[in-house]
């Protein structure tokens, strides 16, 4: 279903132009830019020695439903 259409049937790119998805993605980032204007900056940590990510392993949506399930509220 898309945005502009409530039937099942109509594909997302049919009611949505470039434009518009442009657009919501810049309000997009404005919004959170605004709302974390006051946030401390993230802290990020070094991998330890020897560690190296080389690639991604496929996942299921039933991996990625279970990795969200356990995040903290």
């Amino acid at each position: 279903m898309c945005l502009k259409c409530p039937s099942p049937a109509c594909r997302a790119c049919d009611g949505v132009s470039a434009d518009d998805l442009s657009t919501f993605f810049a309000d997009k980032v404005e919004r959170i830019r605004s709302t974390t204007s006051d946030s401390a900056p993230p802290r990020f940590r070094l991998a330890p020695p020897g560690i190296t990510f080389t690639e991604f392993a496929p996942l299921s949506s039933h991996d990625v439903a279970a990795a969200i399930a356990r995040l903290p509220d």
